[in-house]
């Protein structure tokens, strides 16, 4: 929702300003006020203490307020320069906002600083992913799934893997990738959506069955949806690529990853034209 004179958060990479927040159910938007209110004031207790840094920041981009929240990090960087995790986490942030070269830069940095750490290396490659630097999408992938703590993260990096390899036309790579996947495998968060994905990809759900669980709540749609979407578009059907990131666009979640990957096809489609 946004109000006249409210400042947009982003720039689509299509021009549209972005606004937020927007609840996936009904009271969440409160419940997320109230955890950024108590992360503010446990910061402001403690300004020197770096997890309520980090909390409070994460607080903010939990109600959408990413500009915000990078200002937080700048802050904590300041303070400790030599903290992987708070370069790890603003990266992220400069990854909702649509700044991917600053993105990479410190997510790069984070990985100097860290180089054992599952989520700076899943969100390096995301960045690079967004820049079209899929050379270093796998690279960076390759070495997350190699750090692959549980089944969750598991299916998560897989699938951004598997298609980085794709999209290098190296499916010989790509497709054993796909050997260990199976649907029982025990997911968090959101990351049963891309379970959903590496079971088409492997032929165990068809097209209409994963249209019809991209239709459910949350970021299902530009989730499922992406990886759709990336699949017509290195198996030959770009119209239908098109087709699928065009609508996926025009939902509201905006920081999801796939919202943002299906803006970055477009743009690319548009500067091809």
């Amino acid at each position: 929702m946004n109000t006249q004179g409210e400042r947009a958060e982003a720039i689509s990479l299509l021009g549209t300003p972005l606004f937020g927040p927007v609840a996936a159910e009904p009271g969440e938007i409160g419940k997320l006020q109230q955890a950024l209110s108590d992360a503010e004031e446990q910061y402001q207790a403690d300004p020197d203490a770096c997890g309520k840094l980090a909390a409070y920041a994460q607080a903010l981009a939990g109600v959408w307020r990413f500009r915000d929240s990078i200002e937080v990090y700048n802050r904590g960087l300041e303070k400790w320069p030599g903290e992987a995790m708070l370069y790890c986490d603003r990266g992220h942030r400069f990854i909702s906002i649509r700044q991917f070269a600053k993105a990479q830069a410190d997510l790069a940095h984070a990985a100097q600083l860290k180089d054992d750490s599952w989520d700076i290396y899943y969100h390096l490659g995301i960045a690079h992913w967004m820049l079209a630097d899929f050379e270093g999408a796998e690279r960076a992938f390759g070495i997350c799934y190699d750090l692959t703590p549980d089944e969750s993260h598991q299916v998560a990096v897989t699938d951004w893997l598997y298609m980085s390899r794709r999209r290098l036309g190296r499916v010989a790579s790509a497709e054993p990738l796909l050997a260990d996947i199976h649907p029982e495998m025990k997911t968090t968060g959101n990351n049963h959506c891309y379970l959903y994905r590496l079971l088409f990809y492997k032929g165990e759900l068809s097209e209409p069955e994963l249209v019809e669980r991209s239709k459910r709540k949350g970021l299902a749609p530009s989730t499922v949806g992406f990886g759709l979407g990336c699949w017509h578009l290195y198996s030959g059907s770009p119209g239908r690529a098109r087709q699928i990131f065009g609508e996926i666009v025009q939902g509201k979640y905006w920081p999801a990853f796939g919202f943002l990957g299906a803006e970055a096809e477009l743009s690319r489609m548009q500067a091809q034209v």
